[in-house]
């Protein structure tokens, strides 16, 4: 019967480790090829992926490169540091103006670094260009009646209304889409010549193009007339537009690389982070990873052994097998099935002798009502009986005083 029970265990222990084996694979291609994460990940492997970018710099002598899954308000900027974003979608342009790229800007203003925004053009992103020159002169619009109103405002009426963040409209920029569908074409510089080495064209995939609305901004590529890459200083720091992630992607690497663009992009900074948490991607430790951040592999260990004590516990015997008897006699030592008849005696035969078992009845019915009715010779001659019988088997010895008892011989 335990045989049994452990058999089933096991097979069940198989096939759960099986089952998990086959799921973590399955997990482990998916990840593999990175076709879980988002366009232009660096955690990507394929064409539309930047791994290949992440890992060339990561090469790099002297440089750290790392990815950011924190908003970027937290991530700390310094002077040497150059932030990446890739595939930024038109359509998340707006949550520039939420408190955390204020937070951003700031901290780029005064502590300096250069901050690069890659964008992405899909499907999704159609309609919001075509929505985005009618809600530029709206925002003009209410940025000249918010004027006029400031002209009535009081004094601290007027300081709240210069402080409000607009975010890319303070930055000075709209991004627009252009018509027809994505196609190879070639950016080129600019006329102004530029005091740094770049490529005279950069093969370009996108429709889309800035609306530069400070004079700050410098032009560095354009395409058709309308700037496509762009820079300009933000305190001690620097802000690059780039309208096309094709650029930064693995397919880029292979087959259109441009070394002295990506050199400019990154100006030698030794310092490159690649932000993943604008892609939607956060770090969120699981039970491993806080078990060996606060090294608690010690306590899962004793958790694991004794979790397989308790089921071997539960699936074997620990009381020995006689040396002769039947399963019976050994169900029976073990207390496994039986009724609560069958229990008592079990109990007695593991804790009374078997020479011992007939004086010990004896002595129980001494004591029962059923002695009280019966005279004191005949209560002495059943002790005779028992005390002068002891090498008799106790079964033999209990039917030979029933039946003394029963033809009335024991008065």
């Amino acid at each position: 019967m335990f045989n049994n029970r452990r058999n089933r265990l096991i097979l069940v222990l198989v096939m759960a480790a099986a089952f998990a084996a086959g799921l973590t694979k399955l997990f482990l291609l998916r990840f593999e090829a990175g076709d879980v994460y988002p366009v232009y990940s660096s955690l990507r492997s394929d064409p539309i992926g930047t791994q290949a970018l992440y890992e060339s710099l990561k090469s790099v002598t002297g440089t750290t490169v790392q990815r950011n899954f924190k908003p970027l308000d937290q991530l700390d900027f310094f002077p040497d540091q150059t932030v990446i974003i890739c595939g930024f979608s038109p359509r998340f342009i707006r949550r520039m103006r939420t408190r955390e790229w204020e937070n951003t800007m700031d901290s780029l203003f005064n502590r300096g670094g250069r901050l690069v925004m890659a964008f992405r053009t899909s499907k999704a992103d159609s309609e919001y260009s075509k929505k985005e020159k009618d809600n530029c002169a709206a925002d003009k619009d209410k940025a000249d009646e918010s004027q006029d109103a400031s002209k009535s405002s009081s004094g601290d009426e007027l300081a709240d209304i210069e402080k409000k963040w607009r975010g890319h409209d303070d930055i000075g920029f709209h991004i627009l889409r252009g018509s027809g569908e994505n196609k190879e074409s070639w950016a080129i510089t600019s006329k102004a010549e530029m005091p740094f080495k770049i490529p005279p064209m950069l093969l370009w995939r996108s429709t889309l193009h800035f609306e530069l609305k400070a004079d700050a901004w410098k032009t560095v590529y354009q395409l058709d007339g309308k700037p496509v890459i762009a820079y300009r200083a933000w305190g001690a720091g620097v802000i690059v537009l780039v309208a096309d992630s094709y650029l930064f992607s693995n397919e880029a690497m292979l087959k259109h690389r441009f070394p002295d663009f990506l050199a400019w992009i990154f100006a030698s900074h030794h310092r490159v982070v690649f932000d993943e948490f604008q892609k939607g991607l956060t770090k969120q430790p699981g039970i491993a990873g806080l078990a060996i951040k606060y090294r608690l592999q010690g306590v899962f260990a004793a958790i694991v052994l004794i979790t397989v004590l308790i089921v071997w516990q539960q699936s074997t015997v620990f009381v020995p097998n006689a040396a002769n008897g039947s399963d019976r006699d050994d169900d029976a030592r073990t207390g496994v099935g039986g009724n609560t008849t069958e229990g008592l005696v079990r109990l007695m035969q593991q804790n009374i002798r078997s020479c011992d078992l007939i004086k010990t009845c004896f002595d129980i019915w001494k004591a029962s009502p059923a002695a009280n009715r019966s005279s004191r010779e005949k209560i002495e001659r059943i002790r005779e009986i028992v005390n002068g019988s002891q090498s008799q088997k106790p079964a033999q010895l209990y039917r030979h005083i029933c039946q003394q008892l029963k033809q009335g011989k024991i008065l």
